[in-house]
């Protein structure tokens, strides 16, 4: 008997080992095993099963789990998945099995004959090492022993049953405010409990938006409530991934992580605020979290409701056309929303404080709570020499740098890495250096400056979870003051009296191809999340936007969605972004080439269809976006997997 292994590594294909005598009745795909690989014992995973032996080939050295531990939908989400984001299916099965993923301790021993009393009770992990796996196989195949979670009593077994295949809900798609969406949701999750089925929903983050969603769900459903993912210990997610596979009437929260959950009896599928960055995950296998659980839904026949103020505009177009039933809650069009809105007029970007502070101070006189949302978090940005008026780059990727003065350090907005801040000018050795563009630190501290007296909160990703700390602590009725970033969108019921938008026109210069659409998410997001009472802009007059066209959600997408169509951007192609850090002697040299000759022998150089969008060298990197059909990319981007430095990403938002 042969199998073909994948293993955990970035290589674009399985590699074959023969099983010996003893473990041929037992390995089945999609079963995990340890393997030789390189001078090194890897955990690998079966991938195909097939007669025949071959001398040459290694053997397997055991099978570690005694069935799958996905079913037959996830093993199908792994294989499209590998294919749609162009990943090696071992690093996607290093996701979806992670090494955390012990269920032993949390599996016991039933002993169902003499010869096995002296097992009953241990934990799988304990017997294990007083008996040897290959043992414990023989002996539950032979029936001397069941096994059972320690959470349930219930038999560990294989999950059967995935779906409830209902057709009696149609898939949805809820464009409207957060407390209407809540409703939505607790009325189809109560109809899915009292059924006795099970409910996957996806949440942005576990510290607010997650907090939010849980206390209301614990409040109507109890104990029902799990959650699987970040913020919670391991011993609690294993209680979650054992319930979910043997228990019925339960409804499950999580991030990234529990796309891959496997459920028994799942009659619903729910992601709230999609289109959120916390759902791209960054590190090995890079997907979308919110794409994955819509394909989930779709492999496994389950109806799927995606929520929320604002969705993306592949979502939308998705529903659209996977017929979608679209329920639209045009809260944004009333009269009473267009009268909350002022735009005041800048004469430049550094004259903001002259009009913010009266704003802020009339505010703190009548105890107000005012959120001041400005798009970056750092204390200055495009930084300038004064006497060579040349920017300061990434030495990287030429990314824009931005300064965070708390940390003395320099930020690069693009490919996110940091650098000490040297106050040296790298062009001529100047030492003033200026900065155009001003953030969320800048802000908070001048405003401190200002009122020395009043409560300031920086609201930011990095500060977001112990912020909230304080928030939760902060009376009703005391004046604050918020100054953040797109976070402060995920502060619901923190209502406020007032939200000033400082800069939020520039998300047109930074957001790429997306940037209208990620202008209108995080001004409904803001005002989804912190319901105020008057909106104030302060916009340079140069710069003024028409705020129609941004309440007007709907008319911005067929818009947008005609102009991404008429240019074969997504959704209606894929897109991808391949780059090498230029290290080494040849500094990427061979790999450049090597990854032009793979694309002109794909023909994707000689297609217009697939010409690069992008081709740029750097200091320290080179770039190439692709766009076009999947097949013919993902064919010539697995033949790029594995060469050094390469790393590809499907989607990448900001081109």
């Amino acid at each position: 008997m042969i199998v073909d292994v994948a293993l955990p590594i970035p290589a674009a294909k399985t590699f074959s080992y023969t099983v010996p005598d003893r473990w041929k009745p037992f390995v089945e795909p999609f079963m995990r095993l340890k393997v030789p690989f390189h001078n090194r014992i890897h955990t690998g995973v079966v991938i195909t099963v097939g007669q025949g032996d071959d001398p040459g080939l290694k053997e397997i050295l055991e099978i570690i789990d005694f069935f799958p531990l996905v079913d037959e939908t996830l093993a199908a989400l792994c294989n499209w998945s590998s294919r749609y984001y162009v990943t090696p299916i071992g690093l996607v099965l290093k996701y979806a099995l992670p090494p955390t993923l012990n269920v032993e301790p949390h599996v016991m021993l039933r002993a169902h004959d003499h010869e096995t009393l002296h097992l009953n009770g241990l934990t799988l992990t304990k017997a294990v090492k007083l008996c040897g796996r290959e043992a414990l196989f023989r002996l539950r195949q032979r029936g001397s022993i069941s096994l059972h979670d320690v959470f349930t009593g219930e038999s560990f077994l294989p999950v059967s049953g995935t779906s409830t295949d209902d057709h009696t809900q149609q898939n949805r798609l809820f464009i409207g405010d957060v407390r209407s969406r809540l409703n939505h949701y607790l009325e189809s999750i109560s109809s899915a409990i009292d059924n006795q089925s099970n409910v996957l929903m996806l949440l942005p983050d576990h510290y607010a938006a997650g907090t939010y969603f849980k206390r209301a769900l614990t409040e109507r459903f109890g104990d029902r409530v799990l959650w699987y993912g970040s913020g919670t210990t391991a011993r609690s997610r294993m209680e979650t991934f054992h319930r979910a596979r043997t228990q019925g009437g339960r409804v499950v929260l999580g991030n990234k992580s529990c796309v891959f959950l496997p459920m028994r009896g799942q009659s619903l599928v729910i992601i709230e605020r999609e289109e959120e960055d916390e759902y791209r995950n960054e590190q090995g296998f890079k997907f979308n979290a919110g794409t994955l659980a819509l394909k989930r839904a779709a492999l496994g026949r389950i109806p799927v409701i995606v929520g929320s103020a604002s969705p993306s505009l592949d979502t939308y177009r998705y529903a659209e056309y996977n017929g979608f039933q679209m329920v639209k809650n045009k809260w944004l069009l009333d009269p009473e929303s267009r009268e909350k809105i002022t735009v005041a007029g800048l004469t430049s970007s550094a004259a903001f404080l002259e009009e913010l502070v009266p704003v802020i101070k009339a505010g703190l006189i009548e105890n107000q709570r005012i959120a001041v949302f400005t798009p970056r978090k750092d204390y200055g940005s495009s930084l300038m020499c004064h006497d060579c008026k040349k920017p300061l780059l990434c030495p990287d990727c030429q990314g824009v740098l931005g300064y965070e003065k708390e940390a003395g350090r320099l930020t690069c907005s693009l490919c996110g890495k940091s650098f000490s801040y040297e106050e040296e000018c790298s062009h001529c050795g100047g030492t003033i250096i200026r900065f155009l563009r001003v953030g969320a630190e800048y802000v908070a501290e001048k405003l401190t400056d200002y009122f020395p007296d009043a409560a300031i909160l920086k609201i930011t990703g990095d500060s977001l979870k112990r912020e909230m700390r304080r928030l939760k602590k902060s009376p009703a009725q005391s004046p604050l003051i918020l100054v953040g970033t797109q976070s402060l969108s995920k502060l619901y019921e923190f209502h406020v009296q007032q939200l000033v938008l400082l800069g939020w026109e520039d998300l047109r210069k930074m957001g790429g191809y997306r940037s209208d659409e990620k202008m209108v998410q995080t001004l409904i997001n803001l005002l989804d999340a912190l319901t105020p009472e008057k909106i104030l802009f302060f916009m340079e007059r140069k710069h003024r936007m028409d705020m129609d066209l941004f309440m007007d959600m709907e008319g911005l997408y067929r818009q947008a969605l005609g102009k991404r169509q008429e240019a074969d951007f997504p959704p209606y192609r894929r897109a991808f972004l391949v780059e090498i850090d230029k290290k080494g002697k040849d500094r990427g040299d061979k790999t450049i080439k090597r990854i032009r000759d793979i694309l002109h022998e794909e023909g994707l150089f000689e297609n217009s269809e697939s010409m690069p969008v992008l081709e740029k060298s750097m200091a320290q990197k080179w770039r190439l976006v692709l766009r076009g059909e999947l097949e013919p990319l993902s064919r010539a981007l697995l033949k790029v997997y594995g060469l050094p430095h390469v790393q590809i990403e499907a989607d990448p938002p900001h081109i």
